[in-house]
């Protein structure tokens, strides 16, 4: 689980977390953008390869489902 993810620019996020007593930290791509349907991101630099998406489904006035599909490596 991250400790934390810190977003650098539009474009990059870089995430910490530790596992099994070991801080492990890795940089993140944002490939896909869409307000309120989707983010997802590759991995760039680091020590976790963690490529994903998130996907927001709105299941009504003031609810969504949301979606996370993620491919993680090193942790």
């Amino acid at each position: 689980m991250p400790q934390s993810v810190q977003q650098l620019d539009d474009g990059h996020v870089r995430w910490v977390a530790e596992v099994r007593g070991q801080r492990r930290e890795w940089t993140t791509e944002i490939t896909d953008q869409r307000p309120d349907e989707k983010i997802a991101w590759k991995t760039i630099d680091g020590e976790v390869k963690s490529d994903g998406v998130v996907t927001f489904e709105p299941v009504g006035e003031s609810q969504a489902r949301i979606n996370v599909e993620m491919d993680v490596e090193g942790l």
